[in-house]
């Protein structure tokens, strides 16, 4: 005859389950830090060819309406940019910064909004408060730099010339890879 037999349970421990929340932690802190800087230099990135494909096409939209098109740049710190591509005189059509929300007087129409908004951490900044896009050659004025800045300080700057044409570089410190410095 044998004697009792010892069964055993089933499971973990609440040590085992605490040191593996422990490692789970420690591996996911190790992880978070590059992961948001990577987003918000995507963030960045994305911001600037939203930049570019608007004024392309505010470029192709004049051409094709032969009517003089305008951009407008509204930001509010702490609240966030928008920009808005239009018809009519300088600033007959505004964005609010910090919703989005577009309003148009004096005869004037809205093509297209973008809203930055604060929560995004990327910001929009402009040296001028509106552009003009000729009918007929789709030439610009006044020629401009937009910059789309982040949180860390990286900065990239979108220079846009009489032509139309938008050059990239960035300005921040710290830099971002793969852009040239301006």
């Amino acid at each position: 005859m044998t004697g009792p037999s010892l069964q055993t349970e089933g499971g973990l421990t609440l040590v085992e389950l605490l040191v593996a929340l422990a490692v789970s932690s420690l591996l996911l802190g190790l992880g978070a830090p590059p992961w948001i800087d990577h987003l918000e230099r995507r963030r960045l990135e994305g911001g600037l060819q939203r930049l570019r494909s608007e004024l392309q096409l505010l470029r192709q939209d004049a051409l094709a309406r032969q009517q003089t098109l305008r951009m407008g740049f509204a930001d509010s710190p702490g609240l966030g940019s928008c920009t808005i591509s239009h018809t009519g005189a300088a600033g007959a059509c505004i964005c609010n910064p910090a919703t989005g929300g577009v309003s148009c007087g004096s005869g004037a129409q809205a093509l297209r909004s973008q809203h930055w908004p604060a929560a995004d951490r990327v910001r929009l900044g402009s040296n001028v408060t509106s552009l003009a896009v000729s009918p007929l050659l789709g030439t610009v004025s006044p020629t401009a730099t937009l910059k789309l800045s982040d949180s860390r300080g990286r900065e990239l700057r979108a220079v846009l010339n009489v032509m139309g044409r938008v050059r990239s570089c960035t300005a921040g410190h710290p830099s971002l890879p793969g852009q040239p410095a301006c």
